[in-house]
């Protein structure tokens, strides 16, 4: 897990700092979306595709 302490970072080893899967490129944060936590209204009709989804592969 990269830290999010900036003073920590110099502090770490060089294999640490060159780690790109801790700290992607910019190219590569440019193609990223962050985590947003969805809205009650967003999680139910989520829950209920799902649901859906599943009573269709079970009656298959």
């Amino acid at each position: 897990m990269a830290t999010a302490n900036t003073a920590a970072i110099s502090l770490a080893s060089a294999s640490y700092r060159r780690d790109a899967e801790l700290f992607p490129s910019r190219e590569v944060l440019a193609n990223s979306t962050t985590y947003e936590v969805l809205d009650p209204r967003s999680l139910q009709l989520r829950e209920r595709i799902l649901q859906s989804l599943m009573r269709q592969h079970e009656s298959q």
